[in-house]
């Protein structure tokens, strides 16, 4: 406005042609598009620079769980045959700064090919439960045993090998549903991935997919309904063929 005001007036006074005020006006657009897209920029690049400095302060933390594996100390659990294969013993977890216990003097034995199932209200403490297996909570009273093995003298990497865990919240990860399924065995074949379809019954939903396993899955698996990524994460943790399969309510879609 300030300019087109004073090129009116230098223009009338014959100072300038309208022309060069046309021009001027356009320069200065075209300037100001310009910082603008500076000013995004730099709003960009500093919110980039604050969330690469969150995420590299997140690979920086160091776990609080001892790891035998990293002193040397870590035993090999036996593979379970007549031995039981999961025992609670007296186990108690309570989490820090906490008012009360979330688990109570659990007590219980898991044989090899058995299934036992966990029933409780919202709240009671099933997944808390099943979280102790891989040890991604320690139990603060009791002892947890797999193989025979107090899973406190297994290295982690060996203890959460041994496990297929799968969560009521379905992830699946951008790629195709063949990647998916082989996240937790790369080595896996075709067939080994159909089996544990059918196993899941969602070999039908693979099936209706153009590509089959070649099927393209979106961030999150969009492109699939609730029950469909859930049957798809159920296949997934059976190829990995573990020893101790966890479904924590992995079917409520």
């Amino acid at each position: 406005i300030a300019l087109i005001y004073t090129g009116a007036i230098r223009v009338d006074a014959g100072v300038l042609t309208q022309g060069q005020v046309v021009a001027l006006v356009n320069y200065m657009s075209q300037i100001l598009v310009e910082l603008v897209k500076l000013a995004n920029l730099i709003i960009s690049v500093t919110k980039a620079i604050a969330c690469g400095n969150r995420v590299a302060g997140i690979l920086d933390i160091q776990s609080s769980m001892p790891d035998p594996a990293s002193n040397g100390s870590s035993v090999s659990a036996k593979v379970p045959g007549t031995a039981p294969a999961i025992v609670f013993d007296h186990v108690s977890l309570t989490y820090k700064d906490a008012g009360a216990p979330s688990l109570t003097d659990i007590s219980f034995t898991a044989m090899p090919g058995e299934t036992i199932g966990i029933i409780g209200g919202t709240g009671s403490g099933k997944s808390s439960l099943v979280n102790l297996i891989p040890r991604f909570y320690d139990a603060t009273e009791g002892q947890i045993l797999i193989g025979g093995t107090d899973i406190k003298k297994l290295g982690l990497s060996d203890l959460r090998g041994r496990i297929g865990m799968v969560l009521q919240k379905a992830v699946l990860f951008k790629g195709t549903i063949a990647e998916n399924l082989r996240w937790g065995n790369p080595d896996a074949s075709d067939e080994d991935l159909w089996k544990a379809l059918k196993t899941a019954q969602a070999a039908d939903v693979v099936e209706h997919k153009d590509g089959q396993l070649a099927a393209p899955v979106e961030q999150g698996g969009r492109n699939f309904s609730g029950g469909q990524k859930q049957r798809l994460t159920i296949a997934r943790a059976l190829v990995r063929n573990p020893e101790i399969l966890i479904l924590d309510d992995s079917a409520s879609a």
